[in-house]
């Protein structure tokens, strides 16, 4: 099923498999953050592990994908919103929360950055 940001410019897909099974997946693409404007930016969509498969270092493989991929081309921060029963695992590793929680058709999330080297402040 396609994903919602599947269709941006630059969009990478990142998997972490057990052989032929797929533990946790998301995607990543250049896209400005909104409380950064002007920096150079990548966004992380869709982040899901399997439940029964959580705690096995797949979903910490991504993110650490995801960062080289971004620091790679020179952004200055990696964002996301993320649901809010996932903020500790982002907080875990050095994600910072931005403003409150917010409702989406998912449910409550929150806004999360990784900031990959020093910015402007807004």
């Amino acid at each position: 099923s396609e994903l919602p940001g599947e269709d941006q410019t630059g969009v990478v897909h990142l998997g972490a498999f057990d052989g032929q099974a797929l533990l946790s997946a998301c995607l990543i693409f250049p896209e400005q953050c909104p409380w950064l404007p002007g920096e150079r930016a990548w966004r992380l969509r869709s982040m899901a592990t399997d439940p029964q498969r959580r705690g096995n270092g797949a979903g910490t493989a991504l993110l650490d994908e995801a960062q080289r991929i971004a620091t790679a081309d020179s952004a200055s921060v990696l964002w996301c919103h993320a649901r809010e029963v996932a903020v500790g695992f982002y907080l875990r590793h050095g994600w910072t929360p931005v403003g409150e929680l917010f409702d989406n058709d998912l449910g409550p999330h929150r806004r999360m950055q990784l900031l990959l080297r020093p910015v402007l402040a807004p």
